[in-house]
């Protein structure tokens, strides 16, 4: 008995994909952890990734600079100073600032004397002039609304 070639080279094609799909897809469910890394994936010259070691810093640099010299230009360094609060620094008195939003606080009083005379005009008047009372009225508002508050405040506080 003969067996077909043609039909055996088909299935033995068709199992050998199959294989390798199911091998496919095992391979992706794995995570990267568990794929083994091959020494041919690696390379000649494959090196290990660097890896950061904190240390403390070994103090303030301090400060180069070039001077001209008649020899050629010359690198002079200056130590760092003292940071801000050292012993050297107890010694002297602190600075004292205030902050001032008085300018800021008449602004705002004005805003509302002029919202306050504005609503009493138009209320007295009648017609168009009680139209153009009304918008300057309402600009009047949202100018009070935009000052009137503790951000706008410290934007224009004066620093002494």
């Amino acid at each position: 008995m003969q067996i077909n070639p043609v039909r055996n080279t088909i299935n033995h094609e068709l199992t050998a994909q199959q294989t390798q799909q199911a091998q496919q897809a095992r391979e992706a469910s794995r995570s990267p952890q568990e794929k083994p890394v091959e020494q041919g994936a690696k390379g000649e010259f494959y090196q290990a990734p660097d890896q950061y070691t904190p240390q403390k810093p070994e103090g303030a640099p301090g400060l180069y600079e070039i001077e001209a010299s008649q020899e050629g230009p010359r690198v002079s360094f200056a130590p760092p100073k003292e940071a801000p609060g050292s012993q050297k620094e107890q010694g002297r008195p602190a600075e004292v600032t205030t902050t001032d939003t008085d300018q800021v606080d008449r602004e705002i009083e004005a805003a509302r004397k002029k919202v306050e005379d504005l609503r009493g005009r138009a209320d007295q008047v009648q017609g168009p002039e009680k139209e153009r009372l009304e918008r300057l009225l309402k600009r009047a508002e949202s100018e009070l609304e935009r000052k009137d508050n503790d951000s706008y405040r410290r934007q224009h506080a004066k620093i002494r």
